[in-house]
């Protein structure tokens, strides 16, 4: 799939922005192909393979995940970044061009190539599905919480009058995708019907296939991005102790202790908390509006003891 953004760099409108010049971009440009750390969330390192004229090799070091790419530049126009298909990513690419429409006014355009199909593709497997004379689909696809391809297919569903489609979001991958497909397929063979398949059966097989995994350790998620370092030093057995004012930072701890002028007002989970602020199913409170109820309970009792 191909999708691009504009980014506007120079503000000819307000001349209290200071503006840059073409050349300047260019170096910024030159920058993240020399050095991609600051700009790749959880990139440990980035190596120059092999120099020629007007392209290079690197290596991407995520931890747990190593990606080969390939960068072309024409001077002071543009750089595309293309990674390779591998194991462990399907390719795609980033062109990177600088335009500039009038002078000074700098601009830069973002275009992606992804390994995601493109609608047409989609289309056409649809097309050939309704040759080959199938008048229903049941399609169930990758997650859509890693892929778009199920919104790409559920809005294709919706523009064809000659197939009758089900989109399912599987909400898995790899494997539980393909236990789904094999049941619906002995259901149909068992002579199932459209609306048993498409009412119920799917949607429970949708709703109670989990997929779970195990990691011997967690140091190449943090590597990689996938969890923060609080959370591996946490999963790993270490105590962490936060001081926050933000409350819904709060939430997300294990205990939670509030203190007010060095009295101690609540200690336990967040349900325990939220419960001594007042919280009852048909109230719920919010940590924010648990913290602010102990806090001005503390206080009333406080003022009330005095003298």
């Amino acid at each position: 799939m191909n999708f691009e953004h504009l980014i506007q760099i120079n503000d000819l409108q307000n001349p209290l922005v200071e503006t840059l010049n073409r050349d300047q971009v260019w170096q910024g440009l030159l920058h993240r192909v020399e050095d991609a750390t600051p700009f790749l969330p959880g990139l440990e390192s980035c190596t120059i393979l092999e120099r020629h004229a007007n392209h290079l090799l690197r290596k991407l070091d995520f931890g747990a995940a190593v990606i080969h790419d390939r960068v072309t530049l024409v001077e002071q126009h543009w750089v595309r970044f293309d990674i390779l298909p591998g194991e462990q990513h399907a390719g795609g690419s980033l062109t990177i061009t600088i335009e500039e429409p009038e002078p000074g006014a700098l601009f830069l355009r973002f275009a992606y190539r992804t390994s995601l199909p493109e609608g047409g593709v989609v289309s056409d497997t649809l097309d050939q599905i309704r040759a080959d004379g199938y008048e229903r689909v049941i399609a169930v696809m990758l997650s859509s919480g890693l892929s778009g391809t199920y919104n790409m297919v559920r809005l294709q569903a919706g523009q064809r009058d000659d197939l009758e489609i089900a989109v399912f979001d599987s909400r898995s991958g790899s494997l539980g995708i393909g236990i789904m497909v094999l049941q619906l397929w002995e259901e149909i063979v068992a002579g199932a019907s459209w609306e048993t398949l498409v009412r119920e059966r799917a949607p429970h097989l949708v709703a109670n296939t989990f997929p779970f995994f195990s990691v011997d350790t967690l140091e190449y998620l943090r590597r990689g991005g996938r969890i923060g370092r609080i959370t591996a030093l946490a999963a790993a057995g270490t105590t962490i102790i936060i001081t926050t004012h933000f409350m819904e930072e709060a939430e997300y701890c294990d205990r939670i202790v509030i203190q007010d002028a060095g009295r101690l007002l609540a200690l336990g989970t967040p349900a325990q908390v939220r419960a001594q602020a007042g919280e009852t199913p048909a109230r719920r409170l919010s940590m924010e509006e648990a913290f602010i109820g102990i806090v001005e309970q503390g206080r009333g009792q406080k003022q009330e003891s005095r003298p």
